[in-house]
């Protein structure tokens, strides 16, 4: 009988237990895991008992497993609805964030660092919090000809804010105010 135990390189390997859940006795060679070198491990019942050996194949792993979290960095609006740091990543890795709560008032890496014993590497989200920015268009009174030539209303500001404009075109026949509404996500102002 086979069974297969992976550890992490230097983690706490464990004990070889000289009783086994069902009640056998007997001895392990060699005594102790190794938690640096890969190995078997066989556990020879004492006399007596109709049990047979088994062994145990430890494999020790070096690889640092990345909780696959999305790290792009993220940016809020003051006052805006933060994500959730969720503590076990999608591929499975479980630990703690530091801070544990994203702040929608100031700016800060999150750094997670996953619990002992996984392999697994520190991984971190930059998030930005920045407060409302107004589109810089020139707000200056328009002044056309009736019939003439009417201009097109942009739908991104000088300063790089997207969005549309209520009405979406300039009337070369009465007056009228126009209204930017920058599109989600983007800390701006109409």
């Amino acid at each position: 009988d086979l069974t297969l135990l992976t550890i992490c390189q230097g983690a706490t390997a464990p004990t070889l237990q000289t009783t086994a859940p069902n009640g056998i006795v007997g001895t392990w060679n060699p005594s102790t895991i190794s938690n640096t070198t890969n190995g078997s491990y066989t556990f020879t019942p004492n006399a007596g008992q109709c049990a047979t050996p088994v062994t145990l194949q430890v494999l020790i792993t070096t690889s640092n497993i990345v909780p696959n979290f999305d790290t792009t960095p993220i940016t809020i609006c003051t006052g805006n609805t933060v994500p959730t740091l969720e503590l076990i990543a999608p591929n499975g890795i479980s630990g703690i964030w530091f801070p544990a709560i994203i702040s929608n008032t100031a700016s800060n890496t999150y750094t997670f660092t996953p619990n002992a014993g996984q392999c697994a590497i520190a991984v971190s989200i930059d998030v930005t919090v920045s407060s409302s920015i107004t589109p810089n268009f020139d707000l200056t009174t328009i002044e056309i000809c009736n019939g003439s030539t009417a201009p097109t209303l942009s739908t991104m500001s000088p300063n790089g804010i997207v969005g549309t404009w209520n009405p979406s075109t300039v009337s070369n026949t009465t007056s009228g105010t126009y209204t930017f509404t920058p599109n989600p996500n983007q800390c701006a102002i109409s």
